[in-house]
């Protein structure tokens, strides 16, 4: 399972599904933002900056997926 939010991974989408599957054996990946403050600018330097960009997230599956 892989998540993928323009969010905190904390107390979002990633945390919601975590507890969902927890108990599962399964690889689990996200692509979030790490607990830290935001920023403000164009859309295409905050996705760089905070890696969460289409690159990004085929990353992460493939890396699960190894």
């Amino acid at each position: 399972a892989v998540t993928a939010e323009n969010h905190n991974k904390i107390g979002g989408l990633t945390s919601a599904v975590q507890a969902a599957v927890c108990g599962l054996k399964l690889g689990f990946g996200c692509v979030a933002i790490e607990d830290e403050f935001g920023e403000v600018g164009p859309q295409d330097y905050l996705r760089e900056r905070f890696a969460l960009t289409d690159t990004h997230i085929v990353e992460t599956v493939r890396r699960i997926l190894a």
